[in-house]
């Protein structure tokens, strides 16, 4: 599987499939016993994600339990939003997961997931963020908790075509505000949005560019042939990083010069994923380790350039 192949054996990786249909396959399975099986028989390690029962049912927490019991690793609880919203129902909802998953909190990771952030206030995501963090704390010490969202829209429209539409990262200024009094993990949706559903019938995807600064999303859409000109636009740009800052910024490059083909839309999102990975792990551990917190979290440091070929380096 390609997860496996781009992954580093010794990480743990979450897994879920909350955008997939929970009805069991043919075999009578639910998708993501398939899925973390198939990983885990490959070497990987894999963290099941459920969750409440009311986001999904008591069959799919019973097949957490057992995949947590198998694998050694704990699971993962994602809370939606609009369980955020209810700390005392927040609050039961946990604790019922917790008991069906016959895990402790020790052993479980929480994802508050506020999905798409774009248009709400610093200052109300900050409250219920609060105190949704204070509700689940009041339960015990879980592994790890991260709060999640994206800024980034889940569609451009044609009357953006041509427009370089620029999008602060609300999830990062959230993840800032909180970080003295939370020490957290920083978490996000990379560049796609949180709420993307493929189209129902064929279509012909616009050329794109979702490029990750330090403090903003930079968004170019055109017509599906004219790649190449939008990538022209980013290397000549401020923005740009430059070829030898990660692979995906490479491959943005040779676009712009002409070398290789155009690509595709899924090649498109690998490149500015890459780029983005490569930005935000390095920011985040910067803005740790500049306000003293990097021996609160119980995650490794990442290698500068994780995702740096060698062929770069001569580029």
């Amino acid at each position: 599987m390609g997860i496996h192949e781009c992954w580093e054996p010794d990480r743990p990786v979450y897994v879920d499939v909350h955008d997939l249909p929970l009805e069991r396959t043919s075999t009578g399975t639910y998708p993501i016993a398939i899925i973390v099986d198939s990983l885990r028989s490959r070497g990987s390690r894999v963290i099941p994600v459920t969750g409440t029962e009311a986001d999904r049912n008591k069959e799919y927490l019973n097949t957490i339990r057992a995949l947590a019991f198998d694998g050694g690793d704990g699971a993962c609880l994602r809370l939606a939003r609009d369980e955020l919203n209810e700390p005392k129902l927040l609050r039961s909802a946990t604790l019922a997961v917790l008991e069906l998953i016959k895990l402790p909190p020790e052993s479980v990771d929480v994802v508050l997931d506020f999905r798409y952030v774009g248009r709400d206030t610093i200052e109300s995501l900050r409250a219920t963020t609060t105190e949704a963090l204070q509700a689940v704390q009041s339960i015990g010490s879980f592994r790890n908790v991260a709060v999640a969202g994206s800024s980034v829209p889940d569609l451009l429209t044609k009357r953006t075509q041509g427009v370089i539409l620029k999008v602060p990262r609300k999830e990062l200024e959230l993840w800032e505000a909180l970080l003295l009094t939370w020490p957290m993990p920083i978490s996000d949706y990379a560049i796609v949005g949180a709420h993307y559903v493929p189209p129902a019938k064929f279509v012909t995807p616009p050329a794109r560019i979702r490029y990750t600064t330090l403090r903003e999303h930079v968004l170019r859409r055109t017509k599906r042939g004219e790649y190449r000109e939008i990538c022209k636009q980013l290397i000549e740009s401020d923005e740009y990083l430059g070829a030898r800052y990660s692979v995906g910024d490479q491959r943005i490059h040779h676009s712009a010069r002409g070398q290789g083909g155009p690509g595709n839309p899924a090649i498109w999102v690998a490149y500015d994923t890459n780029h983005h990975l490569e930005l935000v792990s390095e920011q985040a551990w910067n803005i740790v380790k500049g306000r003293g917190l990097e021996n609160r979290f119980a995650l490794p440091e990442p290698n500068p350039r994780p995702w740096l070929q060698p062929e770069l380096i001569d580029v």
